[in-house]
């Protein structure tokens, strides 16, 4: 090779050198941060008119045979999203003589009383399970737990937020337990608690809006 044709390639390799050196450096880069946050659901249960405090433990209320008293749960959503409601209420058991019974039996001792005053839960609600799943009380049972749902048996109501259910029930009412019968029952100076649990669970999401169906999601 002659030595002009050696310096030529020499240059051409030091020229391809360096544009290989300089496009090394020609890079491009962008980013996007997106940024999320997980939803809360939350809800409150309210009861406007109970005559008791219920987040106070020594607060109770006296009761009476027949005696009505003013218990009215509802459940308001409180977090963003919609959300269907549930409310579970679990009610004592006693073995004692009702109204003109002669022997003992397994009874509930509190009734729910629906707006009009009759026994039962307000419109806008629907049963969803029992237990025991009858009221056929064995000797052992000490309370019945009904679970209800806001809505109909085949569709439940979305709560938005802010939005209040409508009360499940008015008022419940002791049994017709003779007082003479309060000491043989052994339910004299006890004390007896109707509890209420409220849930919520997002309504996005849900394959199904049956209130069958989504309870065994949220318990």
């Amino acid at each position: 090779m002659s030595r002009k044709r050696l310096i030529l390639t020499a240059i051409v390799l030091v020229l391809v050198l360096a544009i290989g050196g300089i496009l090394a450096y020609f890079t491009d880069v962008q980013t996007k941060t997106n940024r999320f946050k997980t939803g809360e659901v939350k809800i409150e249960v309210t009861e406007p008119n109970f005559p008791g405090d219920p987040d106070d433990p020594t607060s109770k209320v006296p009761v009476t045979p027949n005696q009505e008293i003013e218990k009215d749960p509802l459940v308001t959503n409180k977090g963003d999203g919609e959300v269907y409601a549930f409310v579970e209420v679990t009610i004592p058991v006693a073995n004692v003589k009702v109204g003109s019974a002669t022997t003992a039996a397994p009874t509930q001792l509190f009734t729910t009383l629906k707006e009009d005053g009759t026994a039962g839960v307000n419109d806008g609600w629907v049963l969803v399970s029992q237990t025991p799943a009858t009221a056929d009380f064995t000797s052992s049972t000490t309370s019945v737990t009904y679970v209800y749902a806001y809505g109909t048996a085949t569709q439940l109501t979305a709560l938005t937020k802010n939005q209040a259910t409508t009360k499940l029930f008015n008022k419940v009412k002791f049994a017709d337990v003779k007082e003479t019968d309060y000491s043989a029952s052994g339910i004299q100076n006890s004390d007896f608690e109707v509890v209420v649990n409220g849930y919520g669970i997002q309504k996005d999401g849900l394959s199904s809006a049956k209130p069958s169906e989504v309870w065994p999601n949220v318990k």
